[in-house]
């Protein structure tokens, strides 16, 4: 898979994102760089692209961080909220886009955005982001046995977990969850309308066999240091993840951990696995 980042830049926002190995996004990547003319919808900046195409895989649905094609338009579009089509906790479009990528920080940065602000997308060349393991989303929830959002970035607290999210807790070795990407893109390919945070683990990789490393192994992610402590789990009663969809990949596919440091974890930040299992 080509991986490709890019950076979007308005106002006092400039944040990475990454595009898909999907035919839109090729096109909008080979339309790269672009300047336009940012306008707002509810909780969604989007702007019109030199890029006219038929959408080859319509979601009439969205993630928060995910940003798309609007093939109606011919627009760039930005999730960060709900839009006013929206019900409940989802996030719609006004009608079908091609998901082309996701953001690689806070969504909400994108707030500040305003109709007729500046904005321009352009490439990031980088060798690094091509080979070393990364960090695609960080994700919470409130309650427990529900889908997370991403945050863009949170803080590990030693011995505790993810703060903020409802599985943090000092009495267990599952203290943060951990699922790749690349499982959640098998059930894309399958036919299931999901992403990054939909089977409630709190860190989204890319790059890494999560479920080659030992119990015991420890990676550092941005600032923190995370011992592997179980790979798998047994869903609950009640799990609004298994009941929405039906399946849980995170049954066989997640692991989890305990925080050996705390620190900031943020999207795009490296997964480095040590070699010293003793410590840093």
């Amino acid at each position: 898979m080509m991986r490709r980042v890019i950076v979007i830049t308005s106002r006092t926002v400039k944040q990475k994102a990454r595009l898909n190995d999907s035919p839109t996004a090729n096109l909008v990547y080979d339309a790269l760089p672009l300047s336009s003319v940012a306008k707002r919808w509810g909780d969604e900046v989007y702007f019109e692209i030199p890029v006219s195409a038929p959408l080859a895989d319509p979601r009439e649905l969205v993630q928060m961080g995910d940003i798309a094609y609007w093939d109606e338009g011919r627009c760039f579009c930005i999730f960060f909220g709900q839009t006013p089509t929206s019900k409940k906790e989802e996030i719609r479009p006004a009608s079908a886009v091609d998901i082309i990528g996701q953001l690689l920080g806070d969504p909400k940065e994108f707030s500040s955005v305003r109709d007729g602000d500046a904005i321009t997308v352009e490439r990031e060349d980088s060798t690094d982001t091509e080979t070393c393991p990364e960090v695609i989303a960080v994700c919470k929830s409130d309650k427990k046995g529900t889908r997370k959002q991403s945050i863009g970035s949170g803080k590990l607290v030693r011995g505790f977990g993810l703060e903020g999210d409802a599985h943090a807790d000092c009495n267990t070795h599952r203290q943060v969850s951990l699922l790749a990407i690349e499982s959640i893109d098998k059930m894309r390919e399958s036919g299931y309308d999901v992403g990054p945070g939909d089977f409630a683990e709190n860190i989204t990789t890319r790059g890494i066999n999560l479920l080659a490393l030992p119990e015991g192994a420890r990676i550092r992610i941005g600032d923190a240091v995370l011992e592997v402590t179980q790979k798998g789990k047994e869903c609950h009663i009640g799990c609004e993840v298994f009941r929405r969809l039906g399946v849980c990949i995170a049954r066989e596919e997640a692991i989890f951990a305990k925080v050996l440091e705390g620190g900031t974890v943020s999207a795009g930040d490296t997964i480095e696995v040590l070699k010293n299992q003793g410590g840093r």
